[in-house]
């Protein structure tokens, strides 16, 4: 998990460098995993423990690098290749507008602009 977070941060970092996202939060990361049958395996087994609590691997990506999205999509069409071997990614600008309360982006039709999420706690 180390070495995959590594590899996205520096992904999101050369996206900051050329203007494309300020913070990560406006990130929206499309990733796509190549991996060994070890890897996979891994890989799996965290997915499981995610699912046990109700998690997805998109919902911990995004909470672990901090960012308002991360998509996996099963090919590599316009996905670069990051430092980490198996890994392909891809740094775009989240959809959206910025949350006033946790600052992540998203589509949203609240009209105080709150995300979903937000709304959900807010029980707005």
């Amino acid at each position: 998990l180390l070495s995959l977070r590594s590899a996205l941060l520096k992904a999101i970092e050369m996206q900051r460098e050329k203007g494309v996202i300020k913070h990560s939060l406006e990130a929206q990361l499309i990733v796509h995993f190549s991996l060994s049958d070890e890897h996979k395996q891994l890989l799996a087994d965290f997915v499981n423990l995610l699912c046990k609590q109700n998690q997805s691997l998109e919902s911990f990506l995004k909470e672990f690098l901090i960012v308002s999205n991360v998509i996996i999509q099963q090919q590599t069409d316009d996905l670069g290749a990051t430092e980490l071997g198996g890994l392909s990614a891809r740094v775009e600008q989240a959809q959206g507008i910025k949350c006033p309360r946790c600052w992540n982006w998203d589509v949203t039709d609240n009209k105080d602009g709150l995300c979903r999420r937000c709304q959900r706690v807010l029980h707005v």
